[in-house]
């Protein structure tokens, strides 16, 4: 007869079972926050980096777009003035900048005509507004007037 060993693990003994304390995880609680805190201000960042450019080229878009209606405008206002120095070169444009200055030319009379004194117009004795009549309403009602 063949003895064979046979190797038996002990069991174990039944112990006191270990309660989960219903307190609560504050170190778990506090690694998911930072983990996730991490994780957002990661992200963050990558999107900035990402959108940055596209900002960057709509700012300067709409800055390049107000400067070229800029130059327009004073394109614009430079033709006006070269056709202005233009007008004034002539002998017309010379005479009708001469009048505005208040020249005569020899042997015209000088007439000027006073525009202080004008008639003076009647106002308008114009209805009081919705407002002006509830404020005399109510000084109305706080003054403090004999009545007869």
């Amino acid at each position: 007869m063949s003895s064979k060993v046979i190797h038996v693990k002990p069991r174990r003994t039944a112990g006191p079972k270990r309660r989960r304390s219903r307190r609560p995880n504050y170190r778990r609680t506090i690694v998911t926050v930072l983990t996730i805190a991490g994780i957002l201000l990661v992200a963050g960042a990558v999107i900035g980096k990402v959108v940055k450019p596209w900002v960057v080229g709509h700012t300067e878009g709409r800055e390049i777009a107000q400067i070229n209606r800029q130059i327009a405008h004073e394109e614009a206002l430079r033709i006006d003035l070269n056709k202005q120095i233009e007008y004034v070169r002539t002998p017309a444009g010379m005479e009708s900048e001469a009048r505005k200055l208040g020249w005569v030319k020899e042997g015209e009379v000088a007439v000027v005509v006073d525009d202080t004194k004008k008639s003076p117009t009647p106002e308008k004795a114009s209805e009081p507004t919705f407002l002006k009549r509830i404020g005399n309403g109510i000084t109305g009602l706080f003054s403090f007037t004999k009545s007869k």
